[in-house]
Parts: structure tokens; sequence; C-alpha cells
């Protein structure tokens, strides 16, 4: 009878905790616990049930691993005018820092729906897609502890071999704006993140890398013969209020010493240093998608120990970084009589030489600051579409993007105009938000340093060791309840 009373009350004890606790500790993770935790985090949610959350591979690396993918919202998929945002970490493999903060940030925001006013909006307002290793096979030949070399940095394109021409950067294997020199696009992980960018329409984001503090911006490659001079994109004014929203909210973004002391701790990618063909490139100028590259530590692969710290600085950068999502332009364009949408639409926006696409159902996404613009769109088979709009001032914590539906007229219906009539119809789903006015661009740049509700970085080893007291107490209670019943 005492035994079989032993027994009840060990394993309850256990169901109790293994079930309360969900403590992601402050390690590095292998590959195969990468998985395994994005696994388990595919099987929890809120109290609610309110955040959908779905674990994806966009594909293998050489080697075969999985290139994992964990997508969560706590919008329905037919929501319209929510936004795609992509977290890419450790694209060089000695670079794990982000590997272990996007877990942290997976957590955190499941965690936290519906109990913290910031994580609720931004999760009912985002589509976040976290793919927390880009190169998982040069992850496990790195070396923890090694501040400084490339051990792991590269991926090998024949296992077995040692030359440096079977050592690929994935950060010089994209299509380049400038160059087109001969490349090995057929590289596995530099082909996936593509593919994924096909079928996917992202209008915001970041890469994680080590061995510098830094936000940088577009464009790394130029025309320039000199260094140090900075090759500007179209969209110059919004990648340095992105970049600067995430320098100036982390505590110590200048510079890992005298000699790269990076003002508001931002730089231009080619001013910093040049190189051609990479990833933050590719994503604008192929798919419209503004990508940073935000360098985050000074030591590429520091001491697990160190991983608290690297979480405290970073969380509310991060999330005010996917915030910036939500401002701008956004909207469906759709056959002004059938309603369709349109998708795979050209779209620019005056005086900003870049071309973004809409989606599989026609939405269009554009990050800008407030100020007024003149949008237009063009369409195989519709005459092309002009409109005006205005970006407003945020009101409040949270920003709100300008809703600008675009009706297209079909080209065989009109033929005396070139454009679209003045914007009187709208789409059977919303109404246009935007003012109408004279074209005048009068971008104007908003506080960067901001406050959010009711975010702290709750995951110190301090609050740790909190959780696990409180789900220890909560324990030892149900044992004493359960020993006087018995």
């Amino acid at each position: 009878m005492i035994a079989a009373k032993n027994i009840l009350i060990t394993t309850c004890c256990f169901i109790m905790f293994a079930a309360r606790c969900y403590c992601l500790e402050f390690e590095y993770h292998s590959n195969e616990e990468l998985e395994q935790v994005l696994r388990n985090f595919s099987t929890q949610t809120d109290d609610a049930g309110a955040v959908k959350t779905e674990l994806y591979s966009i594909g293998k690396t050489y080697k075969g691993t999985e290139l994992w993918v964990f997508e969560l919202t706590a919008t329905d998929d037919e929501t319209l005018g929510i936004p795609n945002v992509k977290l890419v970490g450790n694209m060089h493999g000695n670079e794990p820092v982000g590997r272990e903060i996007l877990l942290h940030l997976i957590e955190y925001l499941l965690d936290n729906y519906n109990k913290n006013e910031t994580i609720t909006w931004l999760l009912n307002n985002t589509r976040l897609h976290i793919l927390p290793s880009l190169n998982p096979d040069g992850f496990a030949e790195a070396t923890e502890g090694l501040c400084r070399g490339n051990n792991g940095r590269f991926v090998r394109v024949d296992p077995e071999s040692a030359i440096p021409e079977d050592l690929i950067d994935l950060n010089r294997n994209f299509p380049d704006p400038f160059y087109h020199s001969n490349l090995t696009f057929d590289i596995t992980e530099s082909t996936c993140l593509m593919k994924w960018m096909e079928n996917k329409t992202f209008s915001l984001s970041a890469a994680l890398h080590g061995g510098e503090l830094v936000a940088n911006y577009p464009y790394d490659s130029s025309t320039h013969a000199a260094d140090g001079l900075p090759s500007r994109t179209p969209d110059d004014d919004v990648f340095q209020y992105l970049a600067k929203i995430y320098a100036s909210n982390h505590p110590n973004m200048k510079g890992c010493s005298n000699l790269t002391n990076f003002t508001d701790g931002i730089t231009n990618g080619a001013e910093w240093y040049s190189f051609e063909r990479g990833m933050g490139d590719y994503n604008y100028a192929y798919h419209g998608c503004m990508e940073l590259t935000f360098e985050i530590s000074c030591c590429k692969y520091p001491k697990a120990k160190e991983l608290p710290r690297y979480w405290n600085e970073n969380l509310k950068p991060l999330l005010l970084f996917i915030m910036q999502s939500n401002t701008g332009v956004t909207g469906q364009i759709y056959d002004y009589l059938s309603n369709k949408p349109i998708a795979k639409a050209r779209v620019m926006v005056a005086q900003r030489n870049v071309t973004f696409w809409s989606s599989w159902n026609g939405e269009y996404w554009r990050i800008l600051l407030p100020g007024e613009y003149t949008l237009k769109v063009e369409a195989d088979g519709y005459h092309s579409s002009t409109k005006h709009f205005t970006v407003s001032e945020q009101k409040g914590p949270y920003p709100s993007l300008t809703i600008l539906d675009v009706p297209m007229y079909n080209s065989t219906v009109f033929t005396t105009t070139s454009t679209s009539p003045s914007p009187t119809a709208t789409s059977p789903r919303w109404t246009v938000a935007a003012t109408f006015s004279g074209y005048q661009i009068n971008a104007q740049n908003p506080p960067v340093h901001k406050s959010l509700p009711g975010v702290h970085s709750h995951y110190s080893s301090s609050s740790i060791s909190y959780k696990i007291y409180v789900h220890f107490y909560t324990v030892l209670y149900f044992l004493l309840v359960l020993h006087c019943v018995i």
C-alpha cells in the first residue's frame, strides 16, 4: 500500500512538473535538439487556443538537414492586410547567437499572448516566420567560444573536400542587383531560401549575425570603385529608420571597438565594407522585401553563459522591428468587374525606383514613413492605375497601415486612357483609408526610441529560477494535499 502510494505521488509530481514548466534553457541546441524544441512549440498554445502555429521545412541542406521554419500568428488565413515577416538566424554556422535568440522569441510570444498587450497586438497583426538556422551543417562544425575565424562559417559543397573552392559563403551566393557574374545558385541552402521567397510575399525581414554590434542596411553591393562610400537604395529613408529603430532601442549597439564606432549604431552596408551577392540586397532588389542585417554580438560564438545577456539586449529591438511591418500602405489589387484578385501585379511608389509585386491573392505591402505618396500599379491585360495617398503619423503605441485597394480595368474594356479613372470605387472588403491630394513626397522621421507596454526581458536567469520555484511549490502543495487525502 505504501509502495503504491509512493509511486502515485512520484508519478503525479512528474506529470505536474512536466506539464507546467516550459522553460527553454539558455544553451546552444544541437540540430536534433532544435528540431525537437520546435516540435514541442508546435504543440504548445495559449489558454484560448488563439495562436496558430505551423512548423514547416523549406527544404534540406546538402547533407540532408531540414531547414525548419516556425510560423505563428493569431489571425485567420482568410484575414487580409496581415504582413508576412521573416527572421533568419545562423546564416554563418559559427554565428549562432541569433539561432538561440529566435528560439527564445518563439517561446516568449507563445507564453505572453493574451497576457501582454504588445505581444497580443503583434500576433493579431502579423504573420511571423522564423528560420532559426539557415546553415545547420556549418553550426555542427563550429566551436563554442571562438570569437573569430571561419570554422563552420561556410557551406561545404563536397563534405569530403577541404579545398577552399568547395566552401561557399551563403551571404555571397545570391543574385546581385549590380553584377551578373557566374554563380553557383544550386547551393541547396540558397536555393531553398529563394524558392521560399517565391512562394510567400514578405515585406520585412531580418538576418541575425555575430562578430559586431551594428544595424546594417542595404545596399551591401556597390558600383563605386572606392571603398567606404555608401550605396543607397531608393528607400534609404525607410531603411535608416528601421536600422535606428533597432539600434536606438538596443542598450549598446555602437560597435565593438573605437575602430568601428558606428554613428547611431547603424551603417550602410557598402559604406562599412562592400561585397557582392548578399542576401539582403537580393531580398530588396528581387522581391521588394526590406531586409536588414543585425550584428548582435562582438564574439561570433560566445559561451552559452552569455546568452541571457544577448536575449535581454535584443528582445525589445526585435519586437519593435517586427511591428514596423504595420507601417506604410497595404491593399488588394483586383479586377474591377469580377472582384477577383490579381496576382503578380507590378507595384511602384513614385520617386522610388524599385518594383515589388502583389501576392497570390492580390495583396501588397510597402513600408513607408509618414508623408504623401503616389502608387502606380501595372498588370498584364489591364490599364495601369495611379493613386495618391497619405501615410499618417502613428497615434498611440502601435502603428497602423494605410489601406489602399486598387481596382484594375481590363484593357479590352477601356481603350481611351492608359490609367484608370479617379478612385471612386472601392473593394467589397475595405473602404479606402488614404486621403487623396496632389503628389508630394513629404516623408517625416518619426521618433525611434520607443516604449512597449508590458514588455520586459523576462527570461533572465533569475526569472527562470523563479518560474521553476513556482512550479516546485505548486507540486509540493499538491503532494501535501494528496498525503492528507490518502
